[in-house]
């Protein structure tokens, strides 16, 4: 560990055991402070999940995760004090239920930009970047809560932005299947292009839709697509264009009602997201892509 846990971001080493207890340690005096926080203001406040579905299912979804990630939450464990039943109850609650975010992919000449807003509940606990550097495994910086494991956002050492949106699921697949956070954090670090993150979405099958942002700054030439991932089926759109905008409902797959229906406040902000991205000044400034994200119909001011 390289950097005091008052500062948002950490820098870990070593071994999956390692880098868990390195990270365990150093959140030591809030790992189960935030962990209760988060739960109590998060999905059980809003129902997506109650504490018995908590308790009954969390360990057994540890157990079912890459022994990579079972390493690394045991020794987080271990360095923070705090069960790990009660780390398992905390990402065990964090992979389900809907997440409203919204997102872009934007080239103006030979810079290639990504945004994205992070509207979920809780929003004291997020803004922390945690660097992992495990041996024969790519480097990997993750975006996300203080200590998660499991983020939805991350850039790894190759230079690969990966980053999804919540999607709903229509044809959840039975037997095994990935929980979509924890197949993003394992994607980093492997993956070196948008086609090997493609390859391995084709290869398994997930327990959610994923509208995953999948960008790489390349010399001479950028490569950036949108991954529409259905729980057992997924559709590539490439950046041809200025850029590619995304929320919360299917754009390309077709489903049994219109998104208008299932999904309007989502298609309501991808309209207003695309408006804006499309009067853009070129090149644009920073902040006018930060003005994008704020604008009252693309980010949701909720109570917290």
């Amino acid at each position: 560990m390289e950097t005091p846990p008052n500062h948002r971001t950490l820098s870990l080493h070593g071994t999956p055991y390692e880098v868990g207890f390195a990270l365990g340690n150093a959140l030591r005096n809030n790992l189960a402070t935030d962990i209760e926080h988060y739960l109590e203001n998060g999905p059980l406040k809003f129902g997506d999940i109650n504490l018995q579905a908590i308790q009954s299912g969390a360990m057994g979804w540890v157990e079912s995760l890459p022994e990579r990630f079972q390493q690394e939450m045991q020794g987080m464990a271990e360095g923070s004090g705090v069960p790990i039943e009660e780390i398992a109850a905390w990402g065990y609650a964090d992979a389900g239920g809907e997440k409203a975010c919204s997102g872009f992919l934007l080239q103006t000449g030979e810079d290639l930009w990504v945004g994205r807003n992070n509207d979920l509940w809780v929003p004291d606990l997020w803004g922390y970047a945690i660097a992992r550097h495990i041996p024969s495994r790519l480097a990997t910086l993750s975006f996300g809560m203080r200590g998660e494991i499991f983020a939805a956002t991350g850039l790894n050492q190759a230079g690969l932005w990966l980053h999804y949106n919540w999607l709903p699921a229509f044809d959840l697949p039975s037997g095994e299947a990935w929980t979509p956070s924890v197949l993003l954090t394992e994607m980093l670090e492997p993956c070196q292009s948008v086609d090997q993150v493609q390859t391995i979405l084709n290869e398994t099958r997930r327990t959610g839709g994923m509208l995953i942002f999948a960008a790489k700054q390349n010399t001479g030439k950028s490569s950036a697509a949108l991954l529409e991932c259905a729980p057992q089926s997924v559709v590539r759109t490439d950046l041809e264009g200025r850029f590619l905008a995304g929320t919360n409902h299917y754009q390309v797959f077709s489903t049994h009602q219109p998104p208008e229906v299932y999904a309007r406040n989502s298609v309501e902000r991808l309209h207003a997201l695309q408006g804006l991205l499309s009067e853009l000044p070129k090149p644009p400034k920073v902040k006018d892509l930060i003005a994008v994200l704020a604008d009252p119909k693309v980010e949701q001011h909720q109570p917290d």
